[in-house]
């Protein structure tokens, strides 16, 4: 089978950058099919819920997607799902699971650990060893660190204000989450919506309303739309402050012209 983005053999793709689709309204899986995930991201945020929401392959509704490791553990009865580092997030209509790390930190070297702690300061992202769970959803959804947000019950987790907690810590806690609903979710033997909500534009998003309504001079150079509206906007602005001056001017001159007319500094300064 073809991812129905790319046209690349679904064997091939990575199970970090492979997505399977599912509607879980139903009592069982549905859909299962197999893409590139950050294609499928891209093609879920753009349009809208209604014409973008489906399948490309079967056109059935898509509820949730997992990558290709999350999907192994989470519908393998065997794996305990406490066992691996998962994310479970809900973003606009969907929810998202994915795996952040199979490694046990305890594994590997302190130069290791310091060295994927310093990137993690710096804003770096890796798909080896070491990425932190905001980082993995930044990487999936194309946002950037600056224009993302995650909240857990109304509160804001990311970005992270002050010192209180470190960019691992978070990312441990976001995990801690997102195990304990999947575990409900087994529990219940039901679809439940992750208690973590992202919000954010993606960054294709994001270049496209600023050709259109971004601020400043962006607007005016990348579009022959958007230097029509400057000018135009300039225009009308020049044209009513030229009208304004010459009426101004009219009334000083017919002040003067009436019989007996002075010209006192009130009218001066008009």
């Amino acid at each position: 089978m073809k991812c129905p983005f790319t046209q690349e053999d679904v064997n091939n793709i990575q199970p970090r950058a492979l997505a399977i689709s599912y509607n879980l309204e139903q009592e069982e899986p549905r859909c299962g099919h197999e893409s590139c995930i950050r294609s499928l991201t891209t093609y879920l945020c753009s349009g809208n819920a209604t014409t973008n929401n489906t399948c490309p392959c079967c056109c059935l509704k898509i509820t949730d997607v997992y990558d290709g490791l999350s999907n192994d553990v989470v519908f393998n009865k065997s794996e305990d799902v406490a066992a691996h580092n998962l994310i479970s997030f809900k973003y606009a209509a969907y929810n998202f699971h994915l795996a952040v790390s199979f490694e046990d930190d305890r594994h590997f070297s302190m130069v290791q650990l310091l060295k994927s702690y310093g990137a993690s300061i710096m804003g770096a992202r890796s798909d080896g060893f070491g990425q932190l769970a905001q980082n993995r959803i930044m990487d999936v959804l194309d946002m950037e660190e600056n224009n993302m947000k995650i909240l857990h019950k109304g509160r804001v987790l990311f970005p992270i204000k002050g010192k209180s907690i470190t960019p691992r810590e978070l990312s441990q806690k976001l995990i801690e989450i997102s195990i304990a609903d999947l575990q409900m979710i087994g529990k219940k033997k039901r679809r439940k919506n992750p208690s973590l909500i992202v919000m954010g534009t993606p960054k294709n998003k994001m270049e496209e309303s600023q050709r259109f309504v971004g601020a400043g001079e962006l607007r005016y150079e990348n579009t022959m739309r958007g230097k029509f509206s400057h000018f135009t906007y300039r225009g009308i602005f020049t044209f009513i402050h030229v009208v304004k001056t010459l009426f101004g001017a009219t009334i000083l001159l017919f002040k003067t012209m009436l019989p007996g007319a002075r010209i006192d500094n009130n009218d001066m300064n008009e």
